[in-house]
């Protein structure tokens, strides 16, 4: 008979095991994320509960999976349930924490026992093995590996659930004879040496969470009851945060508004080691504003609140100014021009005769879906844009994307081109080879495409400046990309040893 009562909230297992504690109980503590059950799960539980009395299996949130696009497999409801039919655990519980070292602290397991794969702490990329074996010595924990058959869910689930298309599966096929994960893992470390200069708009992005009750009875309107809300930096300032956790330095320079709240929403939620190099103007600070169906998650109406103003010469002069101070200091600039302003012809110019590596991403949005965004640019190394961008550019019918992206190219010089197509993937075009590659999509759970493209734009731009291959950078930032729609907005920034994980599970 299953025992419904082994389900238990954390604060409510926390009381138990001090009762167990006081009966001078053994407490021993698993954790993982048991996305698919199978034998060697079964055999390193059975032998866990062999080092002492009472089994806690804690199990990770859905959020902190980090084993690619589409994981987990069974939402976190779902993975609570199949332990709890397993007659050797005890208790089951949803991790509140990414890892597991702060369950350790909280719980005092007398036991905290790992899978055979961990006997090697190196081979973990995150390195929280040697964390979790730090907080355990601390409170008193032993530390056990068990011996069973090593079987890796990630495995199972790549070869035998059908979780990607045939086409995906042909491609990593590929890619996995042309290279191994420890050559991939590699090429995103070295990322670390490189200096960034990121410009473009801030934006503030909000979004309130809602249910619907139904139509007004006076008005032909849908009527909304606000649950909660959501504030997230976004624009420039998400990129900074995202590429400030694979290169060394980031700078950025971007436009703020003059609301004090703001500015301290800005600083609270920016990491300090980034140079942030703010130009305040009498203008709203870009605030876009979506109403979201808390059970859908899907988006109801977006209220937008900004100015497209230009720069004063002084200001322009200012910003100059900045990136003068700074030129030797940087490997590449990245420019996203969101269409609100910051970034000017002036700018534009004093940008492209610099030496350095330079990206350019130019956003088609509500307020410039009428207009050239691309009348101000006349070069730069790497031009990204999605494929209704390139079709709103080049106006031509019935054009293969390499045809459009050279006619772009006409316009814009440069070395390469990204054309993303969403959820069918996207392609790089390499001049200097003549040659186009392409990328499945990979994103298997969109929640929100909001801050994909700046994420490609982010990933991509880092990789192919550092010299990494065209196709392996291609990969990479279509990984980070497919991660990032998973999320609202940007409301969960990529790590790199995520990604780093993420490929790596995916490659099994």
């Amino acid at each position: 008979m299953i025992n419904d009562n082994k389900i238990k909230t954390f604060e409510n297992l926390k009381n138990k095991v001090k009762k167990f504690k006081i009966q001078k109980k053994k407490i021993v503590l698993c954790h993982g994320v048991f996305d698919l059950f199978h034998q060697g799960h079964i055999e390193h539980l059975l032998e866990a509960k062999k080092y002492g009395d009472i089994l806690i299996v804690t199990v990770t949130s859905d959020e902190h999976v980090k084993k690619g696009p589409g994981r987990p497999l069974f939402n976190i409801k779902q993975r609570l349930h199949h332990l709890r039919c397993i007659k050797t655990i005890d208790f089951v519980v949803e991790n509140l924490w990414s890892t597991a070292i702060e369950t350790i602290q909280e719980l005092k397991p007398d036991v905290y026992v790992k899978g055979p794969d961990y006997k090697n702490n190196n081979q973990d990329e995150t390195k929280n093995i040697f964390k979790e074996k730090s907080m355990a010595k601390k409170i008193g924990a032993k530390i056990i590996y068990t011996s069973g058959t090593t079987l890796s869910s990630s495995n199972l689930i790549n070869n035998s659930l059908n979780l990607r298309n045939n086409e995906e599966n042909r491609y990593l096929q590929k890619l996995k004879k042309k290279y191994s994960f420890d050559i991939i893992k590699k090429r995103i470390e070295n990322l670390y040496k490189l200096n960034v200069l990121l410009i473009g708009d801030t934006i503030i992005d909000e979004y309130i969470f809602s249910e619907v009750t139904g139509k007004s009875a006076k008005e032909p309107v849908l009527v909304v009851k606000e649950n909660k809300r959501e504030r997230y930096v976004g624009g420039i300032v998400s990129m900074s945060k995202l590429i400030n956790n694979f290169v060394n330095k980031v700078y950025l320079i971007s436009v703020i508004g003059e609301n004090k709240e703001d500015l301290n929403f800005l600083k609270k939620n920016l990491n300090k080691e980034i140079n942030l190099q703010l130009i305040k103007k009498k203008i709203p600070t870009t605030n876009k504003v979506r109403i979201i169906d808390e059970y859908s998650k899907r988006n109801l109406l977006g209220l937008y609140n900004y100015e497209n103003t230009v720069h004063t010469k002084l200001e322009t002069r200012r910003i100059i100014k900045i990136i003068n101070s700074n030129l030797k200091k940087i490997d590449q600039i990245l420019v996203s021009d969101f269409g609100h302003g910051t970034v000017s012809k002036e700018l534009v110019k004093k940008i492209e005769n610099t030496s350095v590596f330079k990206s350019l991403n130019s956003q088609l949005n509500s307020s410039n879906q009428n207009q050239s965004r691309f009348d101000k640019f006349r070069k730069t190394d790497l031009l990204i844009l999605n494929i209704g961008e390139l079709k709103n550019e080049i106006k031509g019918k019935n054009l293969s994307v390499f045809a459009m992206a050279k006619q772009m190219r006409n316009k814009i010089k440069c070395k390469y081109i990204v054309v993303t197509l969403g959820n069918k993937g996207s392609y790089l075009i390499n001049f200097t080879k003549n040659k186009m590659i392409y990328c499945p999509a990979f994103g298997k759970r969109v929640v929100d495409r909001v801050g994909a493209g700046d994420v490609m734009h982010s990933i991509i731009s880092i990789c192919l400046k550092n010299k990494i291959e065209d196709e392996l950078s291609l990969f990479i930032s279509s990984i980070a990309a497919a991660q990032s729609v998973e999320n609202l907005g940007n409301s969960n920034i990529l790590d790199k040893f995520d990604l780093i994980r993420s490929i790596k599970y995916l490659l099994k």
